[in-house]
């Protein structure tokens, strides 16, 4: 087997085994639950263009991330399990994006493995990458459409692809690659991007993913509201009243809770990064410094702040990791310590007894599963979005079905009663 042969060898095992351990797990809760249904009511609805949430339209969020959990439902099945398919499956394309970009920084195979491996034994990337959440799509087009606009003007065409399509998920975070290049070139006064070829590529950009933004103008205009006024606008100002108001050094916080057992490596990398001036005869380390920055910044101007945006930033504090490992001349004799400490690691994964994501809806379970035997829709009177969004999730299995049972709750008791005609729900 050649060398890099083995290098994508090793960097499949571990990121495949370590990513998907733990996705068959059957517990959900919070966002990654509603994301769940709303896919869900995709598959049911047959509407792909207009998204629900509990039969109510969900206007949070663009649609691509959805489409692919429903996709994943059309190939799997409807579970928790397919729910975080491709969540996983972009965390692999992540650590593979780190490592060709590494080759292309580092100029060494060995030094590209290297720092895909930071990327996946990071925790906290396993964590976000086993629930179902968007940071690991989201990143891969981010990195891809940085990568190509790098790699000069001949792919400039093809990094209007993973462009549209980050827009298409989560909207204006996709400009994250795109706006560090142009800062990149602008500080360089490099105006290579002043071509023909750029200009398709965003005009590919924007055929992939104005169309359903334009459907949504004319169709649903609420969306402009909720997704760019509330979702974007209050978050700023932390009026949305969806996470913690927190300050300018909870990212920095998080990093030395979270950034294991990366942070040290890291530290160093910085290091080595000034002290060698490596960003003197290497374009590349410019436009990661320039990257780092920039999302660092971006990240920070929403007074709402959550842990999860830091994975925006793991792809390339893997690369300076990676960089401190170079400085100590064990590019080899790391990636056999990480392959040996990986063998137990992953047994423990694999094989311990307790859920890394509980089940927060435990006294929900003898009323799902009368209603899973019965084999009906429901109607819902009382109950928390969470909870009715659990009920729709786990325990109807036909959303297209008449209500035909309504779930009450009252003073922390459920009850079911039969609907004869209709009954007042949410």
């Amino acid at each position: 087997m050649g060398e890099e042969k083995k290098y994508l060898f090793i960097l499949f095992s571990l990121s495949f085994i370590l990513f998907f351990a733990r996705i068959w797990e059957p517990y959900l809760s919070g966002d990654p639950l509603k994301h769940a249904l709303v896919s869900k009511e995709i598959i049911f609805t047959k509407d792909w263009l207009n998204l629900s949430l509990c039969y109510e339209p969900y206007l949070k969020k663009p649609p691509l991330y959805f489409w692919l959990i429903a996709i994943s439902y059309k190939i799997f099945g409807i579970s928790a399990f397919s729910a975080r398919f491709f969540p996983a499956l972009f965390g692999i394309f992540d650590a593979f994006l780190i490592y060709i970009m590494g080759k292309e920084i580092f100029k060494e195979k060995i030094y590209a493995l290297v720092a895909a491996l930071f990327f996946v034994i990071n925790w906290h990337v396993l964590r976000l990458t086993t629930i179902v959440r968007m940071e690991s799509i989201l990143t891969f087009f981010i990195l891809l459409n940085f990568y190509l606009l790098m790699k000069g003007k001949k792919y400039f065409i093809l990094s209007g692809i993973p462009l549209g399509l980050g827009i298409l998920t989560k909207g204006p975070l996709a400009l994250l690659g795109i706006l560090s290049f142009l800062i990149f070139c602008l500080l360089k006064r490099d105006f290579r991007f002043v071509s023909l070829q750029f200009l398709v590529g965003l005009f590919i950009a924007v055929f992939i993913s104005f169309p359903w933004y334009i459907y949504q103008w004319i169709e649903n205009r609420p969306f402009f509201t909720e997704f760019f006024g509330h979702q974007i606008g209050e978050r700023i100002t932390g009026t949305l009243s969806e996470g913690e108001k927190r300050n300018y050094i909870f990212y920095f916080y998080r990093l030395l809770t979270n950034f294991w057992p990366g942070l040290p490596f890291f530290i160093m990398g910085v290091y080595l990064f000034f002290k060698k001036k490596v960003f003197v005869k290497n374009d590349w380390w410019k436009a990661i410094f320039i990257y780092i920055i920039f999302v660092f910044v971006i990240i920070n101007v929403p007074k709402e702040k959550f842990t999860r945006y830091l994975y925006y930033l793991y792809p390339a504090f893997a690369i300076l990791c990676a960089l401190s490992i170079k400085g100590l001349n064990m590019g080899k004799t790391f990636v056999k310590i990480i392959c040996f400490l990986a063998f137990p690691y992953i047994l423990a994964i694999i094989f311990y007894p307790h859920p890394f994501h509980k089940d927060k809806f435990k006294y929900c379970h003898d009323i799902c599963k009368t209603i899973r035997n019965m084999d009906v829709n429901i109607k819902t009177r009382g109950l928390s979005e969470l909870e009715r969004c659990y009920f729709y999730f786990y325990c109807v299995k036909d959303l297209n079905k008449k209500p035909s049972i309504l779930i009450s709750k009252s003073e922390n008791e459920f009850s079911l009663k039969k609907i004869k005609n209709s009954a007042p729900a949410e």
